[in-house]
Protein backbone atom coordinates (compact mmCIF):
# COMPACT_ATOMS: atom_id res chain seq x y z
CA UNK A 1 0.00 0.00 0.00
CA UNK A 2 2.82 2.38 0.92
CA UNK A 3 4.56 1.60 -2.35
CA UNK A 4 1.37 2.41 -4.24
CA UNK A 5 0.92 5.73 -2.42
CA UNK A 6 4.54 6.61 -3.11
CA UNK A 7 4.09 5.82 -6.79
CA UNK A 8 0.96 7.99 -6.94
CA UNK A 9 2.76 10.84 -5.20
CA UNK A 10 5.79 10.66 -7.50
CA UNK A 11 3.54 10.45 -10.55
CA UNK A 12 1.59 13.51 -9.39
CA UNK A 13 4.83 15.38 -8.69
CA UNK A 14 6.16 14.56 -12.15
CA UNK A 15 2.92 15.72 -13.77
CA UNK A 16 2.96 19.01 -11.81
CA UNK A 17 6.58 19.63 -12.73
CA UNK A 18 5.84 18.94 -16.38
CA UNK A 19 2.89 21.33 -16.28
CA UNK A 20 5.01 24.01 -14.64
CA UNK A 21 7.74 23.59 -17.24
CA UNK A 22 5.14 23.76 -20.02
CA UNK A 23 3.63 26.92 -18.51
CA UNK A 24 7.05 28.57 -18.23
CA UNK A 25 7.83 27.61 -21.81
CA UNK A 26 4.50 29.04 -22.96
CA UNK A 27 5.18 32.28 -21.12
CA UNK A 28 8.49 32.51 -22.92
CA UNK A 29 6.73 32.03 -26.25
CA UNK A 30 4.25 34.80 -25.37
CA UNK A 31 7.16 37.12 -24.62
CA UNK A 32 8.83 36.22 -27.91
CA UNK A 33 5.55 36.80 -29.74
CA UNK A 34 5.21 40.23 -28.12
CA UNK A 35 8.65 41.29 -29.33
CA UNK A 36 7.92 39.99 -32.80
CA UNK A 37 4.59 41.82 -32.99
CA UNK A 38 6.17 44.97 -31.56
CA UNK A 39 8.83 44.89 -34.28
CA UNK A 40 6.18 44.33 -36.99
CA UNK A 41 4.10 47.22 -35.64
CA UNK A 42 7.12 49.54 -35.82
CA UNK A 43 7.78 48.54 -39.42
CA UNK A 44 4.15 49.23 -40.30
CA UNK A 45 4.39 52.67 -38.66
CA UNK A 46 7.64 53.43 -40.50
CA UNK A 47 6.03 52.59 -43.83
CA UNK A 48 3.26 55.13 -43.21
CA UNK A 49 5.30 58.02 -41.81
CA UNK A 50 4.58 61.52 -42.99
CA UNK A 51 7.44 63.92 -43.74
CA UNK A 52 10.54 63.55 -41.61
CA UNK A 53 13.57 65.84 -41.20
CA UNK A 54 16.81 64.20 -40.08
CA UNK A 55 19.65 66.32 -38.66
CA UNK A 56 23.16 64.93 -38.33
CA UNK A 57 26.72 66.29 -38.64
CA UNK A 58 25.66 69.66 -40.04
CA UNK A 59 23.37 68.16 -42.67
CA UNK A 60 19.57 68.23 -42.85
CA UNK A 61 17.61 65.63 -44.84
CA UNK A 62 13.94 65.90 -45.77
CA UNK A 63 12.14 62.60 -46.41
CA UNK A 64 8.78 63.12 -48.08
CA UNK A 65 6.70 60.65 -50.09
CA UNK A 66 9.66 58.58 -51.19
CA UNK A 67 11.76 61.60 -52.12
CA UNK A 68 14.91 62.66 -50.28
CA UNK A 69 16.71 66.00 -50.19
CA UNK A 70 19.88 66.66 -48.20
CA UNK A 71 21.55 70.02 -47.62
CA UNK A 72 24.52 71.23 -45.57
CA UNK A 73 23.41 74.11 -43.38
CA UNK A 74 26.51 74.90 -41.32
CA UNK A 75 28.29 78.08 -42.57
CA UNK A 76 32.06 78.05 -43.05
CA UNK A 77 32.40 80.78 -40.42
CA UNK A 78 30.91 78.35 -37.88
CA UNK A 79 33.76 75.93 -38.52
CA UNK A 80 36.39 78.65 -38.29
CA UNK A 81 35.13 79.90 -34.91
CA UNK A 82 34.96 76.35 -33.56
CA UNK A 83 38.47 75.55 -34.77
CA UNK A 84 39.93 78.70 -33.20
CA UNK A 85 38.21 77.84 -29.90
CA UNK A 86 39.82 74.41 -30.03
CA UNK A 87 43.33 75.94 -29.84
CA UNK A 88 43.20 77.04 -26.16
CA UNK A 89 41.07 74.00 -25.39
CA UNK A 90 43.78 71.76 -26.83
CA UNK A 91 46.32 73.47 -24.57
CA UNK A 92 44.12 72.88 -21.55
CA UNK A 93 43.49 69.18 -22.20
CA UNK A 94 47.22 68.65 -22.82
CA UNK A 95 47.93 70.12 -19.39
CA UNK A 96 44.88 68.74 -17.57
CA UNK A 97 46.73 65.73 -16.06
CA UNK A 98 49.21 68.16 -14.47
CA UNK A 99 46.91 70.95 -13.33
CA UNK A 100 46.61 69.93 -9.67
CA UNK A 101 50.13 70.83 -8.66
CA UNK A 102 53.17 72.62 -10.06
CA UNK A 103 55.39 70.28 -12.01
CA UNK A 104 57.93 70.02 -14.80
CA UNK A 105 56.92 68.29 -18.02
CA UNK A 106 58.54 65.55 -20.04
CA UNK A 107 59.67 65.42 -23.67
CA UNK A 108 56.36 63.96 -24.86
CA UNK A 109 54.42 66.94 -23.50
CA UNK A 110 57.08 69.33 -24.84
CA UNK A 111 56.56 67.91 -28.34
CA UNK A 112 52.80 68.35 -28.06
CA UNK A 113 53.08 71.95 -26.91
CA UNK A 114 55.72 72.75 -29.55
CA UNK A 115 53.43 71.37 -32.23
CA UNK A 116 50.51 73.46 -30.95
CA UNK A 117 52.67 76.58 -30.99
CA UNK A 118 53.75 75.93 -34.58
CA UNK A 119 50.14 75.41 -35.66
CA UNK A 120 49.06 78.57 -33.84
CA UNK A 121 51.82 80.53 -35.59
CA UNK A 122 50.57 79.37 -38.99
CA UNK A 123 47.02 80.35 -38.08
CA UNK A 124 48.19 83.78 -36.93
CA UNK A 125 50.06 84.33 -40.20
CA UNK A 126 47.02 83.45 -42.31
CA UNK A 127 44.32 85.05 -40.19
CA UNK A 128 43.31 87.52 -42.92
CA UNK A 129 42.31 84.62 -45.16
CA UNK A 130 39.51 83.44 -42.86
CA UNK A 131 36.86 85.69 -44.44
CA UNK A 132 35.44 86.81 -41.11
CA UNK A 133 33.88 90.15 -40.19
CA UNK A 134 36.25 92.69 -38.58
CA UNK A 135 34.71 92.11 -35.14
CA UNK A 136 35.03 88.32 -35.37
CA UNK A 137 38.52 88.55 -36.86
CA UNK A 138 39.78 90.74 -34.01
CA UNK A 139 38.50 88.25 -31.44
CA UNK A 140 40.22 85.33 -33.19
CA UNK A 141 43.46 87.28 -33.27
CA UNK A 142 43.22 87.80 -29.51
CA UNK A 143 42.60 84.11 -28.82
CA UNK A 144 45.51 83.01 -30.99
CA UNK A 145 47.81 85.70 -29.58
CA UNK A 146 47.03 84.74 -25.96
CA UNK A 147 47.59 81.07 -26.82
CA UNK A 148 50.96 81.65 -28.46
CA UNK A 149 52.13 83.82 -25.55
CA UNK A 150 51.16 81.18 -22.98
CA UNK A 151 52.75 78.36 -25.01
CA UNK A 152 55.96 80.37 -25.29
CA UNK A 153 56.00 80.89 -21.52
CA UNK A 154 55.47 77.17 -20.93
CA UNK A 155 58.17 76.06 -23.34
CA UNK A 156 60.69 78.59 -22.03
CA UNK A 157 60.14 77.72 -18.39
CA UNK A 158 59.37 74.00 -18.85
CA UNK A 159 57.20 74.28 -15.77
CA UNK A 160 53.43 73.90 -15.36
CA UNK A 161 51.95 76.32 -12.85
CA UNK A 162 48.25 75.60 -12.09
CA UNK A 163 47.63 79.24 -11.17
CA UNK A 164 49.01 80.53 -14.48
CA UNK A 165 47.02 77.89 -16.37
CA UNK A 166 43.89 79.16 -14.64
CA UNK A 167 44.78 82.75 -15.55
CA UNK A 168 45.21 81.77 -19.20
CA UNK A 169 41.87 79.95 -19.32
CA UNK A 170 40.11 82.88 -17.63
CA UNK A 171 41.56 85.19 -20.25
CA UNK A 172 40.42 83.14 -23.27
CA UNK A 173 37.21 81.55 -21.96
CA UNK A 174 35.09 84.72 -22.30
CA UNK A 175 36.29 85.14 -25.88
CA UNK A 176 35.65 81.47 -26.64
CA UNK A 177 32.11 81.66 -25.30
CA UNK A 178 31.44 84.73 -27.43
CA UNK A 179 32.63 82.65 -30.37
CA UNK A 180 30.21 79.91 -29.37
CA UNK A 181 27.30 82.37 -29.23
CA UNK A 182 28.14 83.82 -32.64
CA UNK A 183 28.68 80.39 -34.18
CA UNK A 184 25.31 79.24 -32.88
CA UNK A 185 23.58 82.32 -34.29
CA UNK A 186 25.14 81.71 -37.71
CA UNK A 187 24.15 78.04 -37.65
CA UNK A 188 20.55 78.51 -36.54
CA UNK A 189 19.97 81.35 -38.99
CA UNK A 190 21.20 79.15 -41.83
CA UNK A 191 19.14 76.18 -40.61
CA UNK A 192 16.02 78.31 -40.28
CA UNK A 193 16.42 79.57 -43.82
CA UNK A 194 16.41 76.00 -45.17
CA UNK A 195 13.59 74.80 -42.92
CA UNK A 196 11.35 77.67 -44.04
CA UNK A 197 11.93 76.66 -47.67
CA UNK A 198 10.84 73.11 -46.84
CA UNK A 199 7.89 74.39 -44.84
CA UNK A 200 6.58 76.22 -47.89
CA UNK A 201 7.20 73.14 -50.02
CA UNK A 202 5.27 70.82 -47.66
CA UNK A 203 2.30 73.12 -47.07
CA UNK A 204 0.30 73.44 -43.81
CA UNK A 205 -1.26 69.95 -43.83
CA UNK A 206 1.99 68.03 -44.24
CA UNK A 207 3.85 70.43 -41.96
CA UNK A 208 1.47 69.50 -39.17
CA UNK A 209 2.48 65.83 -39.67
CA UNK A 210 6.21 66.54 -39.67
CA UNK A 211 8.58 64.70 -37.31
CA UNK A 212 12.20 65.69 -36.66
CA UNK A 213 15.04 63.43 -35.50
CA UNK A 214 18.22 65.16 -34.31
CA UNK A 215 21.34 62.98 -34.01
CA UNK A 216 24.14 64.05 -31.71
CA UNK A 217 26.50 63.13 -28.89
CA UNK A 218 25.57 62.21 -25.34
CA UNK A 219 27.15 65.25 -23.68
CA UNK A 220 25.33 67.68 -25.96
CA UNK A 221 21.88 66.21 -25.39
CA UNK A 222 20.70 68.55 -22.65
CA UNK A 223 19.44 71.80 -24.22
CA UNK A 224 20.91 70.85 -27.61
CA UNK A 225 20.71 73.95 -29.80
CA UNK A 226 18.83 72.56 -32.82
CA UNK A 227 16.40 70.82 -30.47
CA UNK A 228 15.72 74.21 -28.87
CA UNK A 229 15.05 75.61 -32.35
CA UNK A 230 12.61 72.85 -33.30
CA UNK A 231 10.92 72.92 -29.89
CA UNK A 232 10.01 76.54 -30.54
CA UNK A 233 9.18 76.04 -34.21
CA UNK A 234 6.98 72.97 -33.67
CA UNK A 235 5.61 74.19 -30.32
CA UNK A 236 6.93 71.20 -28.41
CA UNK A 237 7.54 71.16 -24.65
CA UNK A 238 10.48 68.85 -25.15
CA UNK A 239 11.57 65.82 -27.12
CA UNK A 240 9.44 62.72 -27.44
CA UNK A 241 6.45 63.78 -29.53
CA UNK A 242 7.26 65.32 -32.91
CA UNK A 243 10.89 65.93 -31.94
CA UNK A 244 13.26 63.03 -31.18
CA UNK A 245 16.93 63.03 -30.12
CA UNK A 246 19.14 60.12 -31.19
CA UNK A 247 22.42 59.69 -29.32
CA UNK A 248 25.33 58.49 -31.42
CA UNK A 249 25.77 58.32 -35.15
CA UNK A 250 23.27 59.73 -37.59
CA UNK A 251 22.38 56.44 -39.26
CA UNK A 252 19.14 56.91 -41.19
CA UNK A 253 17.70 53.48 -40.33
CA UNK A 254 18.42 53.97 -36.63
CA UNK A 255 16.75 57.38 -36.72
CA UNK A 256 13.59 56.08 -38.38
CA UNK A 257 13.49 53.04 -36.10
CA UNK A 258 13.72 55.28 -33.03
CA UNK A 259 11.00 57.54 -34.41
CA UNK A 260 8.71 54.53 -35.00
CA UNK A 261 9.44 53.35 -31.45
CA UNK A 262 8.38 56.72 -30.05
CA UNK A 263 5.17 56.78 -32.07
CA UNK A 264 4.21 53.23 -31.05
CA UNK A 265 5.08 53.86 -27.39
CA UNK A 266 2.97 57.02 -27.44
CA UNK A 267 -0.07 54.96 -28.41
CA UNK A 268 0.72 52.37 -25.70
CA UNK A 269 1.14 55.14 -23.16
CA UNK A 270 -2.13 56.79 -24.13
CA UNK A 271 -4.04 53.50 -23.89
CA UNK A 272 -2.55 52.37 -20.57
CA UNK A 273 -1.86 55.64 -18.75
CA UNK A 274 -4.09 58.18 -20.55
CA UNK A 275 -1.05 60.34 -21.30
CA UNK A 276 1.23 60.23 -24.31
CA UNK A 277 4.53 60.69 -22.48
CA UNK A 278 4.56 57.96 -19.82
CA UNK A 279 6.49 55.45 -21.94
CA UNK A 280 9.24 58.00 -22.55
CA UNK A 281 10.66 57.22 -19.15
CA UNK A 282 11.42 53.91 -17.46
CA UNK A 283 8.16 51.98 -17.05
CA UNK A 284 9.43 50.82 -13.66
CA UNK A 285 10.38 54.32 -12.52
CA UNK A 286 7.40 54.73 -10.18
CA UNK A 287 8.04 51.31 -8.64
CA UNK A 288 11.67 52.27 -8.02
CA UNK A 289 10.61 55.50 -6.31
CA UNK A 290 8.20 53.60 -4.03
CA UNK A 291 10.83 51.01 -3.13
CA UNK A 292 13.60 53.53 -2.47
CA UNK A 293 11.25 55.69 -0.42
CA UNK A 294 10.45 52.77 1.89
CA UNK A 295 13.85 51.11 2.14
CA UNK A 296 17.16 52.26 3.50
CA UNK A 297 20.25 51.15 1.61
CA UNK A 298 23.74 50.72 3.06
CA UNK A 299 24.22 54.48 3.09
CA UNK A 300 21.61 54.68 5.83
CA UNK A 301 19.75 57.32 3.85
CA UNK A 302 16.49 57.07 1.98
CA UNK A 303 17.07 57.55 -1.71
CA UNK A 304 14.84 59.24 -4.25
CA UNK A 305 14.80 58.98 -8.01
CA UNK A 306 17.81 59.49 -10.28
CA UNK A 307 18.33 63.07 -11.47
CA UNK A 308 16.56 64.03 -14.68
Amino acid sequence: MKVLLLAVFLSSLFINQARAADTISTLGKVNEEFHSLYSEAKKAIASKLGPVILLSDGKATLLNEGEEETVSYVPQAWNRLKEIDHLPLAIFVALAPYKEKESAFDQALERKLTNLKELAGKIQAGMSELNLSPLLLKRQEQIVSYSIAYLSELLNGRQINPEKLGQFINKVSTLSLLNADDACALELASLDGQIQIWRQKLGPKKWHLLHVVVSGGHMARQEERTCQYFQLLLKQKGEGQRLIYLEGGGDREKALDLLSTHILDQSISQAYFHTSGRMHKDLLADGAKLYLKKHRLQTGKKLGSCPN
